[in-house]
């Protein structure tokens, strides 16, 4: 048996469920286990060897609080998004980067339209990928400066709200179970 100070724990009340589930699992000669006042108390079928003894201590007190994995999910939702943002977008059948650099370069052309207009500038050339080769891409006139600038900005501002939209479900989860439910299928 080993007995370990449940207060020192980063186990909240309403994730002990879940924490004993995941933790029978992850520890099958462990026969039962209770809190008795501020103790956790686990007991071993009898079969148990140090090393079975010292991983289960080191488990419990490396598990994560619901507050923790709730943090943990997030910052994973912000990785994917950065991911999918750095994979880039197509358009017109051309890959464009989605990069910051090329999130202010859309922008700028974006806002520059008019320049375009009294200068008589176009076409502007765009630089995307077809089958990993650099190719020239031709925004020929206003509308389609627009389309082009509005559908790259608007790929980045959809990755970042639906993550935003992801996290803000995992926030208001109010179990660990109802935080693994919310699933990042983008």
């Amino acid at each position: 048996m080993i007995t370990l100070d449940f207060n020192s724990l980063n186990i909240e009340f309403d994730d002990i469920p879940y924490f004993e589930k995941r933790f029978k699992a992850a520890h099958p000669k462990v026969d039962h286990h209770y809190v008795h006042g501020d103790q956790l108390h686990i007991f071993f079928d009898g079969s148990e060897t140090q090393s079975d003894i010292d991983s289960a201590q080191a488990w419990v007190e490396a598990y994560d609080n619901l507050s923790d994995y709730k943090e943990r999910r997030n910052i994973e939702i912000d990785q994917r998004t950065r991911e999918l943002i750095i994979s880039g977008t197509v358009y017109d059948g051309v890959t464009f980067s989605l990069s910051d650099n090329a999130q202010r370069n859309w922008i700028a052309i974006h806002s520059a339209v008019n320049l375009y207009e009294a200068n008589n500038s176009y076409p502007v050339s765009v630089v995307g990928e077809i089958d990993g080769e650099h190719t020239m891409y031709q925004l020929n006139d206003a509308s389609q400066v627009y389309a082009f600038t509005g559908h790259c900005l608007g790929i980045v501002s959809y990755w970042y709200q639906s993550g935003a939209q992801l996290k803000i479900n995992i926030e208001a989860a109010a179990t660990r179970a109802a935080v693994d439910a919310v699933v990042d299928n983008r």
